[in-house]
């Protein structure tokens, strides 16, 4: 069950933002800080995602 909720991409959104239009306070609200990209490094790795 946790491996299908891993490859299930159903919920997965995607967005972009717009660096010149945007007031950096809203940017700042999106923003993957070193930490938390590390993290997400490791998971996928951990579960075998490859780019």
């Amino acid at each position: 069950m946790i491996l299908k909720r891993l490859t299930d991409i159903s919920q997965f959104y995607c967005i972009g933002i717009n660096y010149k239009k945007t007031d950096a306070s809203v940017r700042g609200q999106f923003a993957i800080h070193s930490k938390q990209y590390a993290s997400i490094l490791q998971k996928a790795s951990s579960v075998n995602v490859e780019e």
